[in-house]
């Protein structure tokens, strides 16, 4: 539920991508230095090295996990 939109003075910078065959899975390192790992379809390859704006969509409820 995290979305990704390329922008060069967005809030997080791509660091790794993952194919996982349906899907890319990408670790993001937030500008507050947190490391964020967020899905996309199989489709849309972002770049390595790219900064993103990355966000929470909120278009239906979320349920959150403690770790």
């Amino acid at each position: 539920d995290i979305e990704l939109q390329i922008d060069g003075s967005g809030n997080s910078l791509i660091i790794e991508r993952f194919f996982r065959g349906a899907f890319n899975l990408y670790r993001l390192r937030l500008d507050s230095g947190q490391i964020l790992h967020a899905f996309t379809e199989h489709t849309r390859i972002l770049p390595v090295g790219a900064r993103v704006q990355a966000h929470v969509n909120t278009d239906h409820s979320l349920n959150i996990f403690s770790a």
